[in-house]
This record gives C-alpha cells, structure tokens and sequence, in this order.
C-alpha cells in the first residue's frame, strides 16, 4: 500500500452562525496503518483557499520522507467541504501536488442541501456551487466488506481506488487515518478558539 495523507478541518459553528475567521485543518502521513508525521495550518472558514493550503500541507509532509518517495502518497480528504464551506478541488490538489486525490464520504451527499445552503449564506455562491456540482457529479459508488461509502476521485483505476478504501476500514466503513485526523484537528481547533 502506497503512503496516503489523511486530511480534516477543525471544529467550525454551523453555517449562518459560524463568525468569519479560522479554523485548523490538519494532515497526517501514513504509511500502512502507521502515522509518519503531521501538519496544521489555518484555514479560513467559508472562505475559497482550502485546495492550495491542502496541497502546501502535503506537500510539505512528503519532502524528504524516504519511505514514501517510489509511489507518490495518495491524498485521503474528508468530503470536499472544509471550514464551513470552504470548498476544495480534487483536481486542483492533484494539479498542485502530482498526487491522486480522495474525498470520502460514509453516506451519499445531498447535493441540492448543500447548493441551497449556499446560495442562501455564502458570498460567490455561483462558484462553490460550480465547485460541489461538477465534483459531485463524479461521485462513485464504493462497496466493501464494511458497507457502501462514496468518493469523488482523480484515481483512474478502480480497483487500486477500492483497495485503498477498503485497507483503512478498520472498525466500521470510516477510514481510520481520516478518523484520526479529525479527532487531532477538532481537539486542537478547540483550543485555538
């Protein structure tokens, strides 16, 4: 199994009462089921710069990381939306990064809830929605031993895409490095407030 990074954000308000500022988002390198390192930065909630600091994060994590350098590392994301609504590109976290880019869901998202949660909330509503529709319009079905989950993927071959989602199901269909990183990231989040 290649090295993946596992990303999250940090705890946020609920959208319309969330206060404009930061929150953390955080990315552990794995390597199997071992955690490598670890890395933080801030994260603008609501705001539109999530795909470049997760590709600044992982990018950072790999630099001199022997282990992890014959097969670029595999970007594990938990969904497409960070801090509030601040939305990332799969693709444009591979263009940055060279490294294929996974955005897991546990259950199936509702498109129209989050298009209506924006255009009633956000600022550039036409973008982000831009941004959830055409990602959400690539979502793929995943069936494991631990039940159905769903992705949006720049991974091409679909039975690496499956391996990969079924090697980190450890306990339940949640992929564990992501679990990790978002116990990690809230808890420090909620230090930070």
């Amino acid at each position: 199994m290649p090295c993946i990074i596992a990303c999250d954000d940090g705890f946020v308000h609920k959208v319309g009462n969330a206060k404009k500022g930061f929150t953390l988002v955080g990315c552990i390198l794995y390597k199997d089921m071992f955690p490598l390192d670890i890395d933080f930065s801030h994260i603008r909630i609501d705001g539109l710069d999530s795909s470049s600091i997760i590709s600044g994060l992982a990018i950072k994590l790999i630099e001199g990381k022997k282990g992890c350098s014959l097969v670029k590392p595999t970007i594990l994301l938990d969904t497409i939306i960070f801090a509030g609504f601040n939305i990332a590109s799969v693709n444009l976290i591979k263009q940055q990064t060279g490294m294929d880019v996974i955005a897991f869901y546990p259950y199936k998202p509702n498109a129209d809830l989050l298009v209506d949660t924006v255009f009633k909330h956000l600022d550039f509503p036409h973008l982000r929605v831009r941004l959830i529709k055409s990602q959400l319009a690539k979502l793929t079905k995943i069936t494991t031993n631990k039940g159905t989950s769903y992705v949006v993927s720049t991974v091409e071959d679909k039975y690496f895409l499956n391996s990969i989602v079924e090697f980190y199901q450890v306990y339940t269909n949640l992929l564990e490095p992501l679990r990790t990183a978002h116990m990690t990231t809230s808890s420090l989040s909620r230090l930070f407030r």
